[in-house]
């Protein structure tokens, strides 16, 4: 008489195991998404007033054009930011083909006129038309005694490192 056979132990069916891994892989991508994610949005935003030092970093951020050219006047407007600047942390520098002039916001109010050191240029002055001391998409600098058939340069500068973090140019009419 021969001894009964032993079935052969079961093994899990391939499926299984290849859900078990797409599981397990799911579970320890989220375990590494969620907590960076929640990092980085609870991180407190900058400092966006005056009364604070600047961050270290500047703003991404441009000018998206220059409007209403006359031959002694014209109107440059800001875009977006990466965060919205205080005023008082940016100087503008403008420049001819032979003149240089620095101008800096002396508070963070709509309407200022920015005060100029080295060679006045031009006058500038700063419209804020959200006004909430921050410059942000659509506010506007206001140039004004500029001369005619001229062509100008004006650059945003970060005051606490110098770095450039735009310029535009444009000429006046005749």
């Amino acid at each position: 008489m021969t001894e009964p056979q032993t079935p052969p132990p079961e093994t899990p069916a391939k499926g299984t195991s290849n859900k078990l891994i797409a599981i397990i892989v799911i579970i320890v991508i989220i375990a590494t998404v969620v907590p960076i994610t929640l990092f980085l949005l609870l991180q407190p935003p900058p400092p966006t007033d005056g009364d604070n030092p600047p961050p270290a970093v500047p703003p991404a951020g441009q000018f998206i054009g220059v409007y209403d050219i006359t031959d002694n006047s014209a109107t440059v407007r800001f875009g977006q930011f990466s965060y919205d600047p205080a005023p008082v942390w940016v100087k503008i520098v403008m420049e001819t083909s032979t003149l240089s002039g620095s101008y800096n916001f002396p508070s963070n109010s709509d309407g200022v006129t920015l005060t100029h050191h080295g060679l006045d240029i031009g006058t500038i002055v700063y419209r804020d038309y959200a006004d909430d001391q921050l410059i942000s998409a659509g506010d506007e600098l206001l140039l004004s005694g500029l001369s005619a058939s001229s062509d100008y340069t004006v650059k945003l500068v970060w005051v606490a490192t110098g770095d450039l973090i735009d310029s535009i140019g444009f000429s006046t009419t005749a």
